[in-house]
């Protein structure tokens, strides 16, 4: 099951990364600090930077594809809307797949 889950979580962010143009420097990504335990949280010994697995994904993401990792502190529940108005290239955020996100495919 959890193997099914990373697929479908690869498949959505390849899909949504796909849209990133080759030309940028960065790959931005939102989440939210204040609430993405345990997977992106504050570092307590420097407040200004976030630790955290979904940061490590994304700084393995962007490495992959040859661009550096800039992470964009966003409210959780407007995640995908900040992702549709292009606030950053790709929500990660322990973000599940949901009938209504399914309905709303416009990411």
């Amino acid at each position: 099951m959890v193997r099914l889950g990373i697929f479908i979580f690869w498949g959505i962010l390849s899909f949504t990364t796909s849209k990133v143009h080759a030309e940028q420097e960065s790959l931005t990504w939102g989440g939210d600090a204040s609430g993405g335990a345990p997977y992106l949280i504050l570092d307590q010994h420097n407040p200004e930077k976030v630790i955290g697995f979904e940061v490590e994904f994304a700084e393995a993401l962007a490495r992959e594809m040859g661009m550096k990792s800039k992470f964009v502190q966003h409210q959780w529940d407007n995640l995908i809307p900040g992702l549709n108005r292009g606030n950053f290239d790709i929500a990660l955020n322990g973000i599940e797949i949901t009938e209504a996100r399914k309905a709303n495919e416009t990411a």
